[in-house]
């Protein structure tokens, strides 16, 4: 369990309410918890976030910014002119990020965040946005789906990727399903969002 050693607070809440919702989900996150658990006064908390949505939208917020810094660092190097590469890996970054980050993934998939996202939660989610209709048009300029909308592509696109992590973050659907979350899987239904064949 994250403790707190006078360093910063707004750090240490955000990791251990990140700790908190692996392990009791996000209906066992509360900002009394979490200050009970670092060791700091109820309403120490308050002075970074006012409440509950406050934490979760931070929580998004980062994990946004943390997952288009992974994505960008996976296909650094990728050819220019191989968009329909770079697209692919974004896909199988995108879901091989999700199953590593089983709890920040939930959140970012919460209703509750949505209803109360801040300017600054929506800022990080129009950047990851902004990466991948980058690659989408330079790969629907190469021949990916022409006749698809960019609009079509791109809520296609971000929704089978984030559908698939959502199947391999439920244990009960991962079951079901008999899916599984190693690599070569995670790269096989990436090349079904992004057939990689096409770019031979």
């Amino acid at each position: 369990m994250s403790t707190y050693h006078h360093g910063n607070l707004q750090a240490a809440l955000l990791e251990r309410a990140i700790e908190v919702i692996g392990h009791e989900g996000v209906e066992g996150l509360s900002l009394r918890k979490v200050a009970k658990d670092l060791g700091v006064s109820h309403a120490a908390p308050k002075r970074h976030f006012r409440n509950k949505a406050d934490l979760l939208a931070a929580i998004v917020r980062e994990a946004y910014q943390e997952l288009t810094k992974t994505v960008l660092a996976d296909v650094e190097g990728v050819d220019a002119n191989d968009a329909l590469r770079r697209l692919n890996l974004m896909a199988r970054s995108t879901i091989r990020w999700a199953v590593e980050n089983k709890a920040k993934f939930s959140v970012m998939t919460n209703p509750d965040v949505s209803r109360f996202a801040d300017d600054e939660l929506k800022v990080a989610l129009a950047d990851f946005t902004k990466l991948l209709s980058h690659a989408l048009n330079d790969a629907k300029s190469q021949g990916f789906r022409e006749s698809a909308s960019m609009q079509t592509l791109l809520v296609y696109s971000v929704g089978a990727a984030l559908g698939v992590a959502t199947i391999l973050t439920d244990e009960l659907m991962r079951s079901v399903l008999g899916a599984t979350e190693n690599e070569r899987a995670i790269a096989a239904m990436a090349d079904q969002i992004v057939p990689i064949e096409s770019s031979r």
